[in-house]
């Protein structure tokens, strides 16, 4: 895969920012420029207006100190609701996000201004990004990743396969892993869908304790490894969505998109495809799967 030049500039900005001194705030951690807390004031009074929060497990999170923040991905509107519940305790956090998003009208700005580390997807320069990840890690930074790197394709919106950004980095800088779950945002924003208006229900947030992989530290290049700790914090992070859906029971095979293929890219355009989903807007059903958060529907036929 050829990388684009154009992106050089800005990868080797994102590196180098993690690179310089910072004034340390209480918990010993940089502290935030005046435009990452300009961005938050806005976003807090948004999500008050869109959806009832509960947040929960406040005290798994480390008091000081850089750690990696992990967190399931169902809709566009997670990394708001994601960098919040750690904003509102305290952390503030330095969010991957898709590099593409750098560029969008006063969201880019915020996220530069911020110092947002962006993601340059099926690039040669996706690689930087952990580059940039460690940098921030190694200086105290948070970093907040979602391991599956884009939107879940499974029809029941549990986790799907992740990729191994989250556990190689643990396992090299050895710090720690915290999952955090959430639920419910989907019900504001649906996965490449339009808003609900009124909003719908809640949205809950769980972080639970530290992922142990005290085991595989330094095996950052052993890829046996990698895909262990990879499947760990996976595993966190579905236990504790188990916990806000009960009577609901997760699939005992991960949706891996090589395998099972991407069921939003082929219909997300397509008319009448109901918010990206190509069975009309209805959830498709997976046999392992358990219960779906809306009535299941026969998966359609394949073209």
């Amino acid at each position: 895969m050829s990388s684009k030049p154009s992106n050089e500039p800005e990868i080797r900005r994102a590196i180098a920012q993690f690179s310089r001194p910072f004034r340390k705030n209480r918990w010993g951690r940089p502290a935030m420029g005046v435009v990452y807390f300009l961005a938050a004031w806005p976003v807090r009074w948004l999500l008050i207006l869109l959806m009832r929060r509960e947040y929960q497990g406040a005290e798994n999170l480390p008091k000081r100190g850089g750690f990696i923040a992990v967190s399931n991905h169902v809709t566009e509107l997670d990394s708001v609701t994601f960098g919040h519940f750690l904003l509102a305790n305290h952390v503030s956090v330095r969010i991957m996000v898709k590099e593409t998003m750098m560029h969008w009208p006063v969201v880019g700005f915020c996220a530069k201004h911020s110092r947002m580390i962006p993601v340059f997807r099926e690039s040669a320069q996706a690689k930087d990004s952990l580059i940039a990840a460690r940098a921030a890690l190694q200086v105290g930074e948070v970093v907040g990743m979602f391991p599956e790197g884009t939107l879940t394709r499974d029809p029941g919106l549990w986790p799907m396969k992740p990729r191994t950004g989250a556990a190689r980095l643990a396992l090299e800088t050895r710090v720690p892993v915290i999952p955090v779950a959430q639920w419910g945002a989907h019900r504001t924003l649906e996965p490449y869908g339009k808003w609900r208006f009124p909003p719908r229900g809640r949205v809950r947030v769980i972080a639970g304790p530290p992922v142990d992989l005290a085991d595989l530290y330094g095996r950052f290049d052993d890829h046996e490894a990698i895909t262990e700790a990879a499947g760990r914090i996976s595993q966190a992070l579905t236990g504790l969505i188990a916990q806000m859906r009960p009577g609901e029971t997760p699939p005992e095979k991960l949706w891996d998109m090589k395998r099972d293929g991407d069921r939003y890219h082929r219909d997300r355009h397509r008319k009448g495809a109901g918010c990206g989903n190509p069975n009309g807007g209805k959830e498709e059903q997976r046999p392992d799967a358990g219960q779906a958060p809306h009535e299941p529907a026969k998966p359609p036929a394949e073209e």
